[in-house]
């Protein structure tokens, strides 16, 4: 995979003075009023907040157009000037400065970071971790301290990793890894990231109205950003500042415009270069999996593409960039948005450049089912029965006292404030888990005697997490992560002597280990040495 898109990336771009300026495709508008009335739909519908969108060539912007609002209380609507901001596509911000200090042979990639960074250090048993390693994400590290995110202190902490195999085997993504490359951009600039970064990618490019650091001087001048709570609402989200290289970035669509833009020349800007071709390869060329340095590169229908997601503090962004089709797309959110549109969008673009009109919007997302479609007779391992019916607005648990139940998630209830058992009940369509137990529709599993004290809800008051629930489903340990971010229940492997490990994916790095039992449940988890609390709510 890495040699073909590669190869299709070489055959395709050129610098950016042999381009030709390009002919608006005469499909765009189309395409445009179709996006719009997509985008209208689900803000109606209440899936979306607020959306601006920018879509370029090589050469020019073609089309900005903000949707929604910058805030639901006063109705504030989104503006096209709008900045918002980006999360994870900052990664790519801090290789391409470092790239251009490559191109200074300030910097060298193939050597460890620690040759910036004498203070730096991981565990011995391994060779020490390269630039390279640290910008493709195959460097063994975890993928977030939140308790220490934007501090140098999360370096300092992988002093105490234990890796689970060597650098440079596997990819996993870590923001801890690109926080410690802002960290060596800044010992060899002599200047903070934010100064380094706009001096070095943001003044090249033009983006004026862009910033590496979010802090609290930029509250009122942000949109307000959203995230659901446990019913599905609208509610603002927590903020915080944040000022690392994995990222701190807020921008409006048209300066993102501008970086996609180079993008597309492979490096070329109208005055020159921002990046040399060796650089430009670099930057773009997947190490393992489809990273490169803080992009990912994908072959889609023979055309090579460069894109990006990014997420924090509820705000989503996505950059994408098709150099054979000549376009590149720019969509800021400051709400969880839905990702199906967003694929549907970029999609219509392309459409639009190969003479082809808009396909219908993808539906918009189904409901969560309605209460009763958990109700029935689930039974585990050993015969006990548990009776679940369907009761005004929730379900209830049938017995001598019959318990009530209210929707907590949309496959999650809980007993009421007063009642004594604050276990949730986790449904699938096979079964129930509520504690350490595991009720199914046909045969269940035996559930290990040790999980016993290790199932509840985990949390941290960090604003950014984790905050996790812990439950037995077939038999298993399973970990669901809480709010933004959350990709579903991933399984837990037990190592010995109370850690476990994520099943997925194969050659996942994080480690988790509960202790501090007392009175038969542990009080707390490690998550890769981040602790979080045992907490009494579902």
């Amino acid at each position: 995979m890495k040699s073909l898109i590669w190869s299709l990336l070489g055959a395709q771009f050129v610098t950016g003075a042999a381009w030709a300026s390009a002919p608006r495709p005469p499909l765009l508008a189309a395409a445009e009023q179709a996006i719009d009335r997509a985008i209208a739909r689900d803000i109606a519908a209440g899936h979306i907040v607020g959306y601006v969108i920018a879509i370029t060539d090589r050469d020019r912007m073609l089309i900005v157009s903000a949707h929604g609002f910058a805030d639901l209380k006063s109705r504030t609507p989104m503006r096209v000037d709008d900045a918002l901001p980006i999360g994870s596509i900052s990664k790519s911000f801090t290789s391409v400065a470092l790239l251009r200090l490559m191109d200074q042979h300030r910097f060298d990639p193939a050597l460890p970071i620690s040759a910036v960074l004498p203070w730096f250090a991981t565990d011995p048993r391994y060779k020490p971790i390269t630039g390279s390693q640290l910008m493709s994400h195959t460097a063994a590290l975890p993928t977030y301290r939140s308790d220490m995110s934007s501090s140098r202190a999360a370096a300092l902490a992988m002093r105490e990793w234990v890796m689970p195999y060597a650098p440079g085997s596997h990819y996993y993504y870590s923001n801890t890894g690109y926080q410690i490359l802002g960290y060596a951009l800044e010992a060899i600039e002599h200047r903070p990231y934010r100064a380094a970064i706009d001096a070095d990618v943001f003044q090249p490019l033009g983006m004026t109205s862009t910033s590496a650091v979010i802090d609290d001087s930029m509250q009122q001048r942000l949109p307000v950003s959203y995230m659901r709570d446990v019913a599905g609402h609208w509610v603002e989200a927590p903020w915080f500042e944040y000022a690392a290289g994995d990222g701190s970035v807020a921008t409006t669509a048209s300066d993102l415009g501008s970086y996609v833009r180079m993008l597309l020349n492979r490096g070329a800007l109208p005055g020159g270069r921002l990046l040399s071709p060796a650089a430009f390869r670099a930057l773009t060329t997947p190490i393992l999996s489809d990273y490169a340095f803080g992009l990912r590169t994908r072959a889609a229908d023979g055309s090579p593409t460069l894109f990006h997601g990014g997420a924090i503090a509820g705000f989503r962004a996505r950059i994408e960039a098709r150099p054979a089709d000549g376009f590149g797309i720019v969509l800021l959110s400051n709400g969880i948005d839905d990702p199906e549109l967003a694929a549907w969008i970029v999609e219509t673009v392309h459409r639009a450049y190969h003479g082809e009109a808009p396909t219908e919007p993808p539906p918009l997302p189904a409901p969560p089912p309605p209460a009763e479609h958990f109700a029935g007779t689930y039974r585990d391992a050993a015969g006990k029965v548990l009776i679940i019916r369907a009761g005004a607005g929730g379900l209830l648990v049938d017995g001598p006292d019959l318990i009530a139940l209210h929707r907590i998630g949309p496959d999650i209830f809980a007993a009421p404030s007063d009642a004594p058992d604050v276990d949730a009940y986790i449904f699938t369509n096979e079964g129930v888990s509520h504690g350490a137990d595991w009720f199914a529709r046909g045969k269940a599993l035996p559930v290990p005697k040790e999980y016993r004290a290790l199932v509840g809800h985990y949390t941290s008051h960090n604003p950014e997490g984790p905050d996790s629930r812990i439950f037995v489903r077939d038999g298993a340990l399973m970990l669901r992560n809480i709010g933004e971010g959350a990709k579903g229940d991933i399984k837990l492997l037990p190592l010995g002597n109370g850690t476990y490990r994520l099943a997925e994916p194969d050659q996942n790095p994080e480690r988790l280990r509960f202790d501090t039992v007392i009175e038969g449940r542990a009080l707390r988890l490690l998550v890769s040495g981040q602790p979080v609390y045992r907490v009494d709510t579902p």
